[in-house]
């Protein structure tokens, strides 16, 4: 968008409306004084355009390129091989706008796209509902959490049990969303990334929810089919974070009899973009419709018969009572969903799950060279992320690794204080070569002595 500048006239004419004498005191209206700052600003001589265009790329020439490093970093945002016709298609000028299509009759492709988001969203977690979208994978858990709690007829406010390991991130967004309510969170421990038995008698009887992440932090995946039916019969409602990949090699949580699935959509034709946007998911069960937060598009028939789609739902509190919106969460996510549903178009059922397999070798591959040359943290079988433990410090080594090109991983002890600081997380998908592997472990024997 341009940036057309007022007159001096026109600022004149504005500031004599207001009955204003100039603009500081304008500005005097809304901010403090104390939050003003009075002394000269420390900036270079005003640019043309041209020259602020030639400083920016002189800056921009200083970022290493990524075409010259070989990552394998991930715990939750990955690089996945995006095909050229997401790009092509979601950067077609109609599909630019990130404004939310509340006139059906101007919004029709808008809102197609949305729609097969949320079909595509409710086939791979095995639903029959899937909204809109969310902010990404940590506000989906934490507003599934909220909506389990207006579901639940359990006494107020309740706790959720969380299966650990659960990623750090999540953990903070939740705490934060949960605060405010006085919900309390009670962890369960696990050992190398797999959650302990769950004793169904230890179950708080005001426990109304219990978080579930598939894989888990470590990357392991496990089969928690045991401990979903211990809390089903306790009456507590599910929710599971799941890998989107994942989900086309195991049987979906919406077929296990989970109540709430949510999840990172990025993998899915989303590039990285240095952290985002990112793209959340949620499906569920259709009889929790009215407790679902954000928006859902919905299909219907015009006057003449002919195949049309609406917002049906939108609980939040700009279209109705502040009372009895189930979230104020609202976001246009229309442009990343639009590119995770080409992603999953583009490859198809078959072509899907060929992806997903070719990711869980490259994993098991990872975990078996490492297993060489160092002892693994997490649980086979892993998908995408495998955690082993080093000799020295991980984000030492991590800056080693930069002089060879390589991004060796992510430390764990960023991500959460807590964790051991010899802890790193190593992430591979279908771009990973084996050769890459290969080189990683040669680098990392050498570089962690």
């Amino acid at each position: 968008m341009d940036y057309i500048p007022h007159s001096p006239e026109e600022i004149k004419s504005m500031l004599e409306e207001l009955g204003i004498d100039s603009l500081d005191d304008l500005v005097a209206l809304a901010v403090p004084e104390k939050a003003r700052t009075r002394r000269k600003l420390n900036l270079e001589k005003p640019l043309s355009e041209a020259e602020v265009a030639a400083h920016l790329e002189t800056l921009a020439a200083r970022n290493a390129s990524s075409k010259g490093f070989l990552s394998f970093a991930g715990a939750g945002a990955y690089h996945h091989f995006v095909p050229a016709v997401v790009d092509a298609i979601i950067s077609r000028p109609e599909f630019f706008t990130a404004y939310t299509p509340y006139q059906p009759e101007a919004s029709q492709g808008t809102l197609a796209a949305i729609f097969e988001f949320q079909t595509i969203i409710a086939e791979l977690t095995g639903f029959e509902i899937a909204n809109a979208s969310m902010y990404d994978g940590p506000t989906a858990l934490a507003e599934a959490v909220l909506m389990a709690r207006r579901l639940s007829s359990k006494p107020y406010p309740g706790k959720v049990l969380v299966f650990e390991p659960l990623h750090p991130v999540y953990k903070k967004v939740l705490a934060t969303y949960l605060e405010p309510h006085e919900i309390a969170v009670q962890f369960l421990s696990h050992t190398r990334g797999v959650p302990d038995h769950l004793n169904e008698n230890k179950i708080a009887p005001d426990c109304f929810a219990a978080v579930i992440s598939q894989p888990g932090f470590y990357g392991t995946i496990y089969d928690y089919r045991d401990q979903l039916k211990k809390l089903i019969e306790a009456g507590v409602l599910t929710i599971v974070v799941h890998d989107p990949h994942l989900l086309a090699l195991l049987e979906p949580p919406g077929k296990l009899g989970a109540d709430i699935c949510v999840g990172e959509a990025q993998p899915l034709g989303n590039h990285l973009n240095f952290g985002g946007p990112l793209l959340g998911f949620m499906a569920t069960k259709k009889e929790y419709l009215r407790q679902l937060p954000g928006r859902l598009v919905g299909e219907t028939v015009d006057a003449d018969g002919n195949r049309v789609f609406v917002m049906t739902l939108q609980t939040r509190e700009q279209h109705i009572r502040r009372e009895k919106a189930t979230s104020n969460i609202c976001t246009n996510e229309a442009l990343c969903a639009l590119a995770a549903t080409v992603y999953a178009s583009w490859l198809g059922p078959q072509g899907f799950r060929e992806l997903s397999k070719q990711i869980l070798l490259k994993t098991d591959y990872l975990y078996e060279k490492f297993e060489e040359i160092r002892k693994v943290h997490s649980l086979k079988p892993c998908f995408k992320d495998v955690v082993v433990e080093l000799n020295g410090n991980a984000e030492e080594l991590v800056d080693k690794c930069i002089k060879h090109g390589v991004i060796a991983g992510v430390p764990l002890s960023k991500l959460d204080p807590e964790l051991p600081s010899n802890l790193l997380m190593v992430s591979v998908t279908e771009v990973t070569l084996k050769d890459d592997i290969d080189m990683l472990a040669r680098i990392i024997a050498e570089e962690d002595r």
